[in-house]
């Protein structure tokens, strides 16, 4: 059985009568309608008979018809176009029994709102996005059935040695910030270990410093069609840890030479973007500690391939150097480690929204063919909320 992804067309027309519902409700649709941003589209008293990502129909009152022009009329709603072909087959039948008269019949009509991508999709994700989340942490928190994610995917991904590396470099007892901070190579380095010291600050005095860094690289082939909403880093931290300096880790791009081993030459390859903090202050021993990636590591992400992450202190990533003694440092475990209980881990987020600028063809009319759209031409279609 072929899944459907939220928020897809094949979803709209699975839910579509409970979104109906919700968009005719006595009560319920004041604030349905708000929610989609439809409220000054229609009138309050209007009935919504279908929602999908990019449109939405409703009667707009009577109208005469006759059987001819019931039978000729190309909705773009193909439910509305069999009902008005089922109703003039109808109304023939009778007129060739001579049962009634062949003349105008008042008949409910529709009419469909058109934007030109997945608008309802989307306001109903960011709209109800708390309850996305809440869905989620169920999910994540109990093992009790059923999943309760509706419809969207979630990847957790780890390094796997041989294929995506994770592991550190250091720099130490180098003379000054400078020669430590803009050192092109390390001093050491090592990757696919159980544990080591992945990010550290130190000063000692005038002339002792030292900077560790991290690389982590995951596998995270979503697709690129996929839209990804969220993701969260972990750490997994060992025994000890130390904070002198009231140090903030933060995740970075990284670019290592291969993808499989981390070598000294990767010590300068590392990016001055932040893609989410956590204090130090704020880190527990013996448990997962967790990054949340802003919008800038979440684009950062590969949907078709491997995306990689680095680890840096605050000081580290902005070129500040301690102004007084002391330390900061996690000491944390890497894919070294038996199984993945203790292991860097990403976990993405993602669903796929499918709308007008992914089609190919509408109604079988490929969509370079389609010249007018209800009479208006094309080139002077900006919007599908407005016609200039």
């Amino acid at each position: 059985m072929t899944e459907i992804k939220v928020f897809s067309t094949e979803w709209f027309q699975k839910h579509n009568n409970t979104l109906c519902w919700f968009a005719n409700h006595a009560v319920l649709k004041y604030w349905f309608r708000r929610l989609l941003r439809i409220e000054k589209d229609i009138k309050w008293s209007d009935i919504v008979n279908q929602i999908t990502p990019h449109s939405f129909t409703w009667n707009a009152g009577l109208q005469y018809f006759n059987h001819y022009s019931l039978l000729e009329t190309q909705s773009k709603n193909p439910n509305e176009t069999r009902l008005n072909r089922r109703i003039a087959i109808k109304i023939l039948k009778k007129i060739e029994q001579g049962k009634i008269e062949d003349k105008k019949f008042l008949l409910p009509a529709n009419s469909t709102d058109f934007r030109t991508h997945e608008k309802f999709g989307k306001r109903l994700y960011y709209g109800l996005k708390p309850l996305w989340y809440l869905l989620h942490f169920w999910d994540w928190s109990t093992a009790v059935q059923p999943k309760l994610n509706v419809g969207f995917d979630t990847l957790t991904a780890y390094p796997v040695p041989g294929t995506t590396v994770s592991g550190r470099m250091y720099t130490y007892t180098k003379a000054t910030w400078a020669l430590t901070h803009d050192a092109t190579d390390s001093d050491g380095s090592d990757y696919d270990t159980t544990n080591a010291q992945s990010c550290y600050i130190k000063k000692t005095g005038t002339d002792t410093w030292q900077i560790n860094r991290a690389m982590y690289l995951f596998t995270t082939n979503i697709g690129a069609e996929q839209t990804i909403s969220s993701a969260v880093f972990s750490n997994y931290a060992y025994t000890d840890s130390g904070d002198t300096l009231s140090e903030t880790l933060h995740l970075c791009s990284c670019s290592p030479a291969s993808d499989t081993v981390i070598a000294n030459a990767d010590f300068d390859q590392f990016g001055t973007t932040s893609f989410g903090t956590q204090v130090q202050s704020t880190w527990n021993l013996n448990t997962y500690n967790d990054i949340t990636l802003n919008a800038s590591g979440i684009s950062a992400l590969s949907k078709t391939g491997i995306s990689k992450l680095g680890l840096r202190y605050g000081g580290d990533i902005t070129n500040t150097a301690p102004s007084s003694d002391g330390t900061s440092y996690i000491n944390t475990y890497f894919s070294g480690e038996t199984g993945t209980s203790k292991d860097p881990k990403l976990v993405v987020t993602y669903t796929t929204v499918v709308g007008p600028a992914n089609l190919k063809s509408w109604d079988t009319v490929l969509a370079a063919n389609i010249k007018s759209l209800d009479t208006n031409l094309i080139a002077n279609v900006k919007s599908l909320d407005t016609i200039v």
